[in-house]
C-alpha cells in the first residue's frame, strides 16, 4: 500500500476561505486603526520635543524654544540665545540662532492650535517654562486626527508636560 502526503484540494479551500473571511473582517478595523495610531505617534513625538527642548535647555546653559506653525503643520527647536545679531530671550528665531530640529506633523494629522503666546514654548537654563513678554509660560498643543479625535500636550507653569486626551 502506498501512503500519499499532502492535502487535497477540498482542504486546501476550505483553508483559503477560512483565511479569505479572517481578510475581510481584519481589513475595514484596520483601517479604523490607522489615524488613531498616527496620532498616537504624533503626540508622543511633540511630547518628546517638549521633554527634549527642556533638556537642552539645562545642557547648554540658554532658553530653548518650541516655535509651532498651525499653517504648516510643521514645528522647530531652537537655542533663543542671542547669537549672531540675534536677540536672546524674544521667543523668535533671528541672527545666527541655532536651529536644534524641524520636524513636520505627519499626514493625517493636523496642528489645530496652541495657546501659547505667539505659538512659541520654551524653557529657561533651570528647565521651567520661559515666559514671553505677553505671557506666562504654561499652555497646550492640540492634535487632531480625520476621524476628530483630538489630543493635547500641556505645559504647567511648574514645567510639568503631560498628554491630554479631551
Amino acid at each position: 500500500m502506498r501512503k500519499e502526503s499532502g492535502f487535497t484540494l477540498v482542504e486546501l479551500m476550505v483553508a483559503i476561505t477560512i483565511v479569505a473571511i479572517l481578510v475581510a473582517i481584519a481589513v475595514p478595523t484596520w483601517g479604523k486603526w490607522i489615524p488613531g495610531y498616527r496620532l498616537k505617534q504624533a503626540t508622543r513625538d511633540v511630547y518628546s520635543s517638549f521633554q527634549k527642548a527642556k533638556m537642552e535647555a539645562v545642557r547648554r546653559n540658554v532658553n530653548v524654544v518650541l516655535s509651532f506653525n498651525t499653517v504648516t503643520n510643521t514645528y522647530k527647536m531652537f537655542a533663543d540665545d542671542g547669537s549672531g545679531a540675534g536677540t536672546a530671550k524674544d521667543f523668535v528665531q533671528n541672527g545666527s540662532e541655532p536651529i536644534l530640529g524641524n520636524y513636520t506633523i505627519p499626514d493625517s494629522v493636523t496642528l489645530d492650535s496652541t495657546t501659547f503666546t505667539g505659538n512659541s514654548a520654551g524653557f529657561t537654563s533651570r528647565g521651567l517654562p520661559a515666559k514671553p513678554s505677553a505671557g506666562l509660560g504654561n499652555g497646550s498643543v492640540k492634535l487632531s486626527n480625520t476621524k476628530g479625535i483630538s489630543r493635547q500636550i500641556r505645559l504647567s507653569m511648574a514645567g510639568n508636560i503631560r498628554i491630554h486626551r479631551p
